[in-house]
């Protein structure tokens, strides 16, 4: 037994004792029937609890029950990783290749922020959670009872993410009813190479125009991304730290210590309760991220599936998250594909296994290519088609042998893959089915956008560089707003009760599995829903108005995704 699988053990042993009160109690009774299970699993799984319940300034473990000084430590490490996010982040001219990598040096211009236009930054920043996990495995590796303030910072710094963006535009162009047109162009930063110990991945773009209604947009779209390296950043420098050069528990030291960091997952928890309560009827076009649709269209041409049929089997599969990864059978990316699967597919479409691990285009061609393998390029999917996709989603889901745990709830293994996979399959395929690839526009009939998405001077107060968080469309007053996508309504009212005046004035607030939208500035008396209804796509939910801080009758429509506010072109342009 080598020295981290003996840390293990003592993990396990002094998480036990600390965790009696909570955590370790349940975890102990839920196990006991399941003895053989091994104790390095056990241990990982305590560490969960440990790195978010079990956190003070001065030792490694303490009571389960959160106290003042647990938000304080929490607050010392977010201070750590925002400093350290943005230490390395550069301006470069171009893209880089494979040969010609922008890392390990610096860029032309330091930015100072997280900057890049389509957040691909966001979810490879470095998080409080993980600093703190691998902190917290360092304490337990060398039997020290305080975690050093020294340590901390050190982890954060030797962790900390490097960012390479190129300076970019997007170009608007509107003509209004009397064909004079109007031209606009907003200064963006695309990331172009990032190498964090999530991976080290380079990032490539194409030009592309989109049109509705008067209003066209121009602007560079991700075609590719290569990988250059996953996790050997991540397990080479955990060797080091906790002093195991030749571990052969390398994978699973990384996997355990980002699982702990990871632990609480706030959109997988939105995520979960949504499922429960109201299936899968919150999925819509508008739920699909920025930039998957023109794959899912790509591919539909390509193989014969319908874009909406592999959107479906996407989000089952990862929820629509590029970097999902089972950690059981290795299954991985956008659609599931397990490491063999993929080393053998990948390159007889033109791929490369290693550069295009996290390639989105990739990624949904090879699970596109084994579905029609399977034969769903020989459905018929005007009619029937439900049904007639249940042997092919049995392959692709590895429906093959009833568990013995199975048995009691299923006749056959036909009836396991039609209620655990399949029908969930169908219902999102459905909603998709049910719209166009252009989206729901939040205004019907009126396109006109009198201000973007971006970095403005305020149209009230003349304040220079405001953030504007969503994009306004010029309506009359009294025009229909209709929802763009399914959700449940969060809010529904005065922004500020206390001042009708300021902000949003009147404002709606929707919530999908992936996105949050809100209607701001709508007319008083013109709210039809209430906090909790579900609504659908289409739907006319308020009417425009000039409530709130505004110089007119218009919609601002705002849609966040991972936290950070996104351009709602992104969600609303799917050509």
């Amino acid at each position: 037994m080598n020295r981290f699988t003996n840390t293990l053990s003592n993990l396990a042993k002094s998480a036990g004792k600390k965790l009696v009160k909570s955590l370790a109690k349940k975890l102990f009774i839920w196990l006991l029937p399941c003895m053989p299970i091994i104790l390095a699993v056990v241990a990982c799984i305590l560490l969960v609890g440990l790195t978010y319940y079990s956190m003070t300034a001065q030792t490694a473990l303490t009571g389960a029950d959160p106290s003042e000084q647990d938000t304080e430590i929490q607050q010392q490490y977010m201070e750590l990783v925002d400093e350290n996010n943005v230490k390395e982040t550069w301006l470069v001219p171009n893209e880089s290749t494979p040969d010609n990598p922008h890392y390990p040096r610096k860029g032309t211009d330091h930015i100072g922020q997280m900057v890049d236009e389509y957040r691909k930054d966001y979810p490879l920043r470095l998080t409080w959670g993980v600093t703190h996990s691998t902190a917290l495995y360092w304490a337990y590796s060398f039997n020290e009872a305080e975690i050093p303030d020294t340590l901390r910072e050190e982890v954060a710094a030797d962790q900390r993410p490097f960012f390479y963006y190129k300076p970019s535009q997007i170009i608007t162009t509107t003509t209004d009813s009397e064909g004079n047109s109007s031209t606009s162009t907003r200064d963006i930063h695309l990331l172009v190479e990032a190498n964090t110990i999530y991976g080290w991945y380079q990032y490539h773009y194409k030009w592309k125009t989109f049109r509705y209604g008067d209003t066209t947009v121009k602007k560079e779209v991700l075609d590719t991304t290569h990988t250059l390296a996953k996790w050997e950043r991540l397990e080479s420098y955990l060797k080091e730290l906790y002093q195991v050069p030749n571990d052969p528990d390398a994978e699973f030291t990384r996997t355990a210590v980002l699982e702990a960091g990871r632990g609480f997952n706030e959109k997988k928890e939105w995520l979960d309760w949504l499922i429960e309560n109201i299936g899968y009827s919150f999925v819509s076009s508008s739920t699909v991220p920025a930039g998957l649709i023109q794959f899912f269209r790509e591919a539909e041409n390509e193989f014969g599936i319908p874009w909406w049929f592999l959107a479906a089997v996407a989000f089952k599969e990862s929820s629509f998250n590029i970097q999902a990864e089972n950690a059981s059978t290795g299954c991985f990316g956008l659609m599931g594909v397990s490491p063999n699967n993929w080393d053998a597919y990948a390159p007889r479409l033109g791929f490369d296994a290693g550069l295009d691990r996290e390639n989105t285009r990739a990624q949904i061609f090879v699970g596109a290519y084994m579905l029609q393998n399977y034969g769903l390029n020989r459905i018929n999917w005007d009619n029937n088609w439900q049904q007639s996709t249940l042997p092919a989603l049995k392959q692709y889901g590895g429906f093959r042998t009833l568990p013995l745990g199975k048995k009691m709830l299923y006749e056959n293994v036909d009836e396991w893959c039609k209620v655990e996979y399949a029908q969930p399959i169908w219902e999102i395929a459905e909603n998709l089915k049910q719209e166009t690839l252009s989206g729901i526009w939040p205004t019907p009939e009126y396109y006109n956008i009198s201000s973007p998405f971006g970095w403005r001077k305020d149209p009230i107060n003349s304040t220079p560089n405001e953030l504007h968080t969503g994009m306004d469309i010029a309506a009359p007053m009294g025009s229909d707003v209709v929802s763009v996508s399914s959700g449940i309504v969060t809010s529904s009212g005065w922004a500020n009760p206390n001042n009708h005046n300021e902000s949003y004035g009147l404002r709606i607030t929707v919530r999908d599995g992936i996105h949050l939208y809100v209607y701001a500035h709508l007319q008083e008396g013109s709210l039809r829903v209430k906090v909790g209804d579900i609504v659908e796509p289409g739907q006319h939910f308020a009417n425009v108005g000039s409530t709130g801080k505004s110089t007119g009758p218009h919609l601002h429509i705002g849609i966040k995704e991972d936290g950070r506010w996104i351009d709602p072109l992104d969600i609303l342009s799917m050509e």
